[in-house]
């Protein structure tokens, strides 16, 4: 029998305005890209523990401690695949700005308890807390005002080069995608989704 697990409804404004708050006071500068492991490892103390196989065996990118204390993230991807590290790390960072509460009604210290203890949690309730951190970390890493300004300059970039930047088609698309997703260094998909929550390509995407 699934665990009710008590997640709050978080309005789409509310992740704009945390992301905001957290890279005023704690990255200031607002250069990119954000230095998540820095701030994660040495502003807030959270120790990062890169694990062998975490993904290859358990299927699991990375998780945080239910103290909120230790982010597990797999080693592979530290090693050999900074943008997904990078969105890893900042996923879990987001549970700590926005579940502390939610946290504190689970139980769980390494990766056999974490997985014991997600499998007992209500699926729609697991949904709805992993969905809220994916929003967080996605404005974190690539924050809304500098994703303007980038995108901006892209489309003038080439629009001095004498390509017509209105309704791109979306291979064109895929191509600024690429550019943006380097310099945040994020993965194209975070930016694509980045893109559209702002409504710069089409449609946002809300909350389910």
């Amino acid at each position: 029998m699934h665990e009710p697990l008590n997640v709050p409804f978080i309005q789409d404004t509310h992740f704009v305005n945390v992301a905001n708050a957290f890279l005023e006071r704690y990255h200031p500068s607002g250069e990119i890209p954000t230095p998540i492991e820095e701030l994660i490892d040495l502003t807030f103390k959270v120790n990062i523990v890169p694990v062998p196989g975490l993904y290859d065996v358990h299927d699991i990118d990375g998780f945080i401690t239910s103290d909120l204390e230790n982010i597990y993230v797999d080693a592979a991807f530290q090693n050999r695949r900074p943008a997904r590290y990078r969105f890893t790390l900042a996923h879990e960072f987001a549970h700590i700005l926005l579940h502390q509460k939610v946290y504190k009604q689970l139980r769980f210290a390494n990766i056999d308890e974490y997985k014991s203890t997600i499998a007992a949690v209500d699926e729609e309730a697991l949904s709805q807390l992993e969905f809220q951190a994916h929003q967080l970390a996605g404005l974190i890493l690539v924050p809304q005002d500098a994703l303007e300004t980038q995108f901006n300059q892209i489309l003038a970039e080439a629009k001095a080069g004498g390509l017509c930047t209105a309704n791109l088609p979306r291979p064109a698309q895929l191509r600024v995608e690429k550019v943006l997703a380097r310099r945040f260094a994020v993965s194209p998909k975070v930016i694509e989704i980045r893109l559209k929550n702002d409504g710069l390509w089409g449609q946002p995407i809300r909350s389910a």
